[in-house]
This record gives C-alpha cells, structure tokens and sequence, in this order.
C-alpha cells in the first residue's frame, strides 16, 4: 500500500514542467478552486497532469501517479474534521 505524497508549497507555477518534479514527463499544474459568498479563494487543488496546457482538464496515462497538493487560507479558525479526494476516470 503506498500513501500519497503531499507537497507543502506557497504558490504552484502553471509553468513548471513535471520533469522537474520526477515524474519522467512534461505537463502542466491544473488547479481549482472553492470560494465563499465574498469570493475568496479559501481551498485550491493543484494536481500535476501531462496535459500540456493548465487551463485543460488533467491528464493520466495508465500507471502515472497522480499527485498534487491543497492550499487552505481559511480567514478565521477552522477545525477540520477531514478532507477526501475522489478520482474518477471519463472516458
């Protein structure tokens, strides 16, 4: 059984390549994000894809690990109880 990898990071770069990171390919950082009624940006998903462009859905190939990191900036305390991530495949 393997954990995921979660990655600690102030601010991913839709620039980077994936290469850089290990992965043995190039791609982009898609990332999205949840918002309040203020319109503040208070979770962000970034996950790392082979997709070429940041603004196009991820993208896997079989066996590619998939891996990313989420940004909180919650304005007051918060307890969080848990957080889930689901991956599902459309064909």
């Amino acid at each position: 059984m393997h954990l995921p990898v979660y990655l600690r990071t102030t601010q991913p770069q839709a620039s980077r390549s994936n290469a850089s990171r290990g992965n043995g390919y190039s791609g982009s950082t898609y990332s999205i994000s949840l918002e309040d009624s203020d319109a503040h940006k208070w979770l962000t998903l970034y996950v790392f894809s082979r997709s070429p462009n940041p603004t196009f859905l991820p993208c896997f190939y079989q066996d590619d690990k998939i891996t990313g990191c989420i940004d909180f900036d919650v304005l007051q305390s918060e307890s969080i109880k848990s957080i889930t991530i689901e991956v599902s495949r459309v064909t």
